[in-house]
């Protein structure tokens, strides 16, 4: 029965939503509720997705919508989470897009992935959601630099810089940060990653590390994002 085999999903589910939240308010991290919410709109997200998603495996035009709606939400996403209100939104979706859309244009122009939309879109929604952490995480750093370091900032302005050129130092840095993580997750590819996995046959280990090892998929959106 489907309630059955749910069980014990929810069940993992809440304990470890619970084990999130003690560890947090044990360390006095402020997320706490961050946490809960971001664990239950996860499930309801993709419970809804999952029938957008076989639907519109069988509708071309839909899925190039649903990659659309992707972009959008990501970069609604990161704007929130970077803090400077939304008139950052266009050049979010800007980066977001761009790294996004070099990595999954060059998938789909050399034919490296097999099949139709049901390969493509949930690479490409790897690769936005790669994006979006990239974004987040220099958006973030380069708020906090210029935030800490306010008077040097000033001080640039002062002597007649440009606000862009007086911020221009904290901008490397920023994707640098944002880099790491993608770069660790390439560098030990089938290290860690692909050790995870199942032990599926040899067509489908070759094709997972190529999923998990391409370092375009772990780089190129983060380079998106340093814009």
């Amino acid at each position: 029965m489907v309630g059955v085999d749910l069980l014990p999903f929810v069940l993992v589910l809440v304990l470890l939503t619970a084990v999130t939240v003690a560890v947090m308010t044990w360390a006095g991290v402020a997320l706490r509720r961050d946490a809960v919410v971001a664990s239950v709109r996860a499930v309801v997200q993709l419970s809804l997705i999952s029938l957008v998603i076989a639907w519109a495996f069988e509708h071309p035009a839909a899925a190039a919508a649903l990659l659309v709606v992707m972009l959008a939400a990501a970069a609604l996403t990161s704007t929130r989470r970077i803090g400077l209100g939304n008139g950052v939104y266009p050049v979010v979706f800007g980066a977001i897009f761009c790294g996004a859309a070099v990595t999954v244009g060059l998938v789909v122009v050399f034919d490296v992935l097999p099949g139709g939309p049901e390969m493509v879109v949930p690479f490409a929604a790897q690769v936005i959601g790669g994006a979006m952490v990239a974004a987040s995480l220099s958006g973030q750093r380069l708020r906090d630099d210029v935030t800490d370091r306010w008077g040097e900032v000033e001080a640039g302005l002062a002597i007649g810089l440009t606000p862009r050129q007086s911020v221009a130092e904290f901008g490397p840095r920023a994707v640098g940060r944002a880099l790491a993580p993608g770069l660790d997750q390439t560098r030990a590819a089938g290290l860690v990653t692909a050790s995870a996995m199942q032990s599926p046959g040899k067509k489908e280990i070759h094709q997972a590390l190529r999923m998990e090892g391409n370092p375009s998929r772990t780089m190129f959106p983060q380079l998106g994002s340093g814009g």
